[in-house]
């Protein structure tokens, strides 16, 4: 008789996946835990879990903290409508790698526990109602390479040891209330790609050590206070692409220096005091995307403008200068795409 063969049972779950579903936990008030979690964290295989884009409705529960004894490297719940804090617990997740739970209506402060996640490589919290200070904690994450924590109610200074986290590529803070200087320390992160801190209440002037970035592709530090002139360093900065310091107190001239930015194609100075001429080493460039408005600028040969930018894109008079009756403004050097 042939001999039988023992059916195998299904694999241990290692990951799990409920991506845009309609999946709801009930809606009492106040919301209740997402007791699921609690049972995930026996599938001891279990290294991925995705439940972004469902209408969960409810708070992480502080079991969450079991996936210590699980191999869990990313847990996506982006767009699920959580409430309440981010659970203590969760630094106990040694594995964890990527923490995506943005767009939430997560609220507290940040958990001075994530260095216990010591192989945090993602740590993404935007567009949620977070407040406080950023813990120091954060800085001893020495694999993190991306922090996102914009769109939120966070305070205060950011904290000097954020500059020795040398793994980060992209650091976005942008729309929270952080006040004081840029600390210096941050002009050592020689890897950042992306740095965004625009929409908070920074203050103080730009050193010429922003010119370490030399790994930039994105700064943006708009509608902030920041004033003095502009460092004529930032011009040395190879991948430079997009710059943005609109809507801060800088003075004097735009930087000669510009014109060595061969990749920049998109620049917005405007909303400045900053006087004198517009470079014209700026034609040279790969722009797509020009404003210098609501300064108080001029311009060397109109002609060359008018070619490179279009026949509206400067004053007949050559000038920039919103503040002078005589002179008027127009929505100049914006939106515009330059032809070939």
């Amino acid at each position: 008789m042939p001999s039988k063969r023992r059916q195998r049972g299904p694999g241990p779950v290692d990951r799990l996946s409920f991506t845009e579903n309609i999946l709801v936990i009930g809606s009492p008030s106040p919301p209740p835990e997402l007791g699921f979690i609690t049972s995930l964290t026996n599938c001891k295989k279990l290294k991925r879990v995705y439940i972004n884009n469902n209408p969960l409705n409810g708070r992480l529960p502080s079991s969450i903290g079991n996936f210590s004894g699980a191999q869990l490297n990313a847990f996506v719940a982006s767009k699920c409508g959580i409430t309440g804090n981010i659970p203590k617990e969760i630094g106990n997740i040694s594995s964890l790698e990527s923490l995506f739970l943005n767009n939430n209506y997560l609220n507290g402060s940040l958990p001075n526990t994530f260095s216990g996640s010591w192989k945090l490589d993602k740590l993404v919290l935007p567009n949620n109602a977070l407040h406080g200070l950023i813990p120091e904690d954060l800085c001893q994450l020495a694999y993190l390479a991306s922090l996102d924590l914009g769109g939120n109610h966070l305070i205060g200074r950011l904290p000097d040891c954020l500059g020795n986290v040398t793994s980060l590529r992209s650091l976005n803070l942008t729309s929270n209330h952080f006040t004081s200087k840029i600390p210096v320390s941050l002009w050592r992160l020689t890897d950042l790609s992306e740095f965004n801190l625009s929409y908070n209440s920074f203050t103080g002037s730009l050193p010429q050590d922003i010119g370490n970035l030399t790994g930039a592709t994105l700064i943006d530090l708009s509608n902030n206070r920041i004033s003095g002139n502009i460092p004529s360093a930032i011009g040395g900065l190879p991948n430079l692409a997009y710059l943005s310091l609109a809507s801060n107190n800088f003075s004097e001239q735009i930087p000669e220096s510009f014109g060595n930015l061969v990749k920049l194609w998109s620049i917005d100075l405007s909303g400045n005091s900053l006087t004198g001429e517009i470079p014209m080493s700026l034609l040279q460039l790969p722009l797509r995307y020009f404003n210098a408005s609501g300064n108080c600028l001029s311009v060397k040969t109109d002609q060359e403008w008018k070619y490179r930018f279009g026949s509206d894109s400067v004053l007949p008079n050559g000038k920039l200068c919103p503040h002078t009756a005589t002179e008027t403004s127009i929505s100049n050097f914006k939106n515009y795409t330059p032809r070939n």
